[in-house]
């Protein structure tokens, strides 16, 4: 079964750079999302590959390589994003679901679905298979505790304490009134509804420091 990876750079060996990943823990079709300063990148493994390395479009492991490549991807696929700015509480139905107030860029909903409701708060879902990256900027009136989840049915219970299989993407907010940021790469299969999920913490005293991020890649 493939894996998904995350590095910091393409190159250099560093425990953070792709070439670190030793090439005898990679399977072919394997991801990789790289992130170097203001750009990120998607890799694909082609175990046979050989080619020779040729950064950024081909990295090769610096231990155990064999033929395996990491192949750069350009998005092929069609793709949705959007954002909104300043938290507005939860939905009144789904008491620890973030909601947001301002849309700016609105998504045309064809990779995934996004909603941002009064009853149920803010909603993601997947129309077909996509690789979604996701980044919530929580601002709270005191520590809590947040994250994404991913089709819950417990919309009513703190995000810490909700089934771990739920849990994607977990952090802790530990200063009152400023803000901090959890992210979440991952694929998702048709129907799959993620959501930022906390403990239910009113907004902090700067609600429009708050936002969510959405871009959504289909995969062919």
């Amino acid at each position: 079964m493939s894996k998904i990876h995350y590095a910091n750079a393409l190159t250099g060996g560093a425990a953070d750079a792709l070439d670190f990943i030793d090439g005898d823990t990679l399977t072919d079709l394997d991801l990789a999302f790289v992130f170097t300063g203001s750009l990120s990148r998607l890799y694909r493994l082609n175990a046979t590959s050989g080619a020779a390395e040729s950064s950024p479009q081909i990295i090769a492991p610096d231990t155990n390589p064999g033929n395996k490549r990491w192949i750069l991807q350009s998005p092929k696929g069609r793709v949705t994003d959007a954002f909104w700015h300043t938290v507005n509480g939860y939905g009144s139905g789904s008491t620890k679901i973030q909601k947001f107030t301002t849309e700016v860029g609105a998504s045309d909903d064809v990779v995934v679905t996004v909603v941002n409701s009064a009853t149920l708060g803010f909603t993601i879902t997947a129309n077909m298979a996509c690789i979604a990256h996701l980044t919530f900027v929580g601002s709270f009136s005191s520590a809590t505790s947040y994250g994404f989840s991913k089709n819950s049915n417990q919309l009513t219970t703190n995000v810490e304490d909700i089934t771990t299989a739920h849990r994607v993407a977990f952090d802790r907010f530990i200063t009152a009134n400023l803000f901090n940021s959890v992210s979440w790469s991952g694929l998702l299969a048709t129907s799959d509804v993620i959501r930022p999920h906390t403990n239910g913490q009113t907004d902090g005293s700067t609600p429009a420091w708050g936002s969510i991020t959405v871009v959504a890649i289909e995969v062919l």
